[in-house]
């Protein structure tokens, strides 16, 4: 009888806790107490006047946790610009109720922002849209990145057959032809043949 490998147990989130120095409100203590430790593990807890970018890469942080006063716009966006190497949900709890602190959050790159008041129990749930927030912003980032890639790529291949076509005499599709030929002999991509054609062309004068 074959055995069966035991299951593995399911990861648990790395929450870092990023605090304003001084900070009052809303409680961090009630942010931890309201955390499930099978499914959340707080990793640490540290002032945004620190180095954040260090800490956060030393703590593995897969989330992080904001407990901030009403002030603290600069540190937000510090704290965002820390983590654009490597994006992380960010969720911020703040007595702040200003719209236009708010807009401004989120466009500095907060996931979620939840305004003081949040029972412990609910902070679970918040963590868990945030996440799922951040997933499908981080998937649509992807999709975004590919399609500026292939349009990039398309624009070269073009100004590749327009240089063709301009110095051979060559009709478009006799243009591209040649461009598919020299990418199959030098075992390329389309785009890598067309920017080789380019850089002849500027070479050549």
């Amino acid at each position: 009888m074959t055995e069966t490998a035991p299951l593995q147990p399911p990861k648990r989130t790395r929450v870092v806790i990023v605090t304003d120095p001084g900070t009052r409100a809303p409680s961090i203590q009630a942010l931890i107490d309201g955390l499930d430790p099978e499914r959340f593990q707080v990793v640490g807890a540290i002032q945004a006047d620190t180095d954040l970018q260090d800490h956060l890469t030393a703590l593995a942080a897969d989330l992080i946790v904001v407990g901030a006063d009403s002030g603290w716009r600069d540190s937000i966006e510090h704290l965002c610009v820390s983590t654009q190497a490597s994006p992380r949900p960010i969720v911020l709890f703040t007595d702040n109720q200003d719209t236009s602190v708010v807009r401004r959050a989120f466009q500095a790159g907060v996931t979620a922002y939840v305004v003081a008041g949040l029972a412990p129990e609910r902070v679970a749930s918040v963590l868990d849209v945030a996440i799922a927030r951040f997933e499908v912003e981080q998937g649509l980032r992807r999709e975004l990145a590919i399609s500026k890639e292939k349009l990039g790529e398309l624009e070269v291949v073009d100004q590749a057959k327009r240089i063709l076509i301009k110095r051979m005499g060559l009709s478009e599709s006799e243009a591209y032809g040649r461009l598919r030929k020299l990418a199959m002999d030098r075992q390329d991509s389309l785009a890598s043949a067309a920017r080789r054609v380019i850089e002849a062309a500027e070479l050549l004068g």
